[in-house]
């Protein structure tokens, strides 16, 4: 589980995107497509959703530095303050490299 500080920020990040840049946000599992692809810059992940995953996204997503190749990694838990709003959207949610 990523830092409640990490998670919160990286969160607030993201209501920025989805305001201004809303075509580089991906929800659900079509997220882990673009992180296998190496075409996300940070995915967001719930630690319930991570436990249900495949073995092969679990182990790639639990990486001890939080990175997958380029791909920044943020697992939230209950304690962040957008737990709840994360869960709305799907519980993962990815965001595009603009390359």
């Amino acid at each position: 589980v990523s830092d409640k500080n990490i998670q919160d920020k990286c969160f607030e990040i993201l209501n920025n995107y989805i305001s201004n840049k809303s075509y580089l946000v991906v929800f659900g599992f079509k997220s882990l497509e673009y992180l296998k692809n190496d075409l996300l810059k940070v995915l967001m992940i719930s630690y319930d959703i991570l436990n249900k995953l495949d073995i092969k996204y679990e182990q790639i997503i639990k990486n001890e530095n939080h990175q997958y190749k380029e791909t920044n990694i943020v697992i939230y838990n209950e304690e962040s303050n957008y737990f709840e709003e994360l869960l709305n959207y799907g519980g993962i949610i990815g965001v595009i490299s603009e390359k």
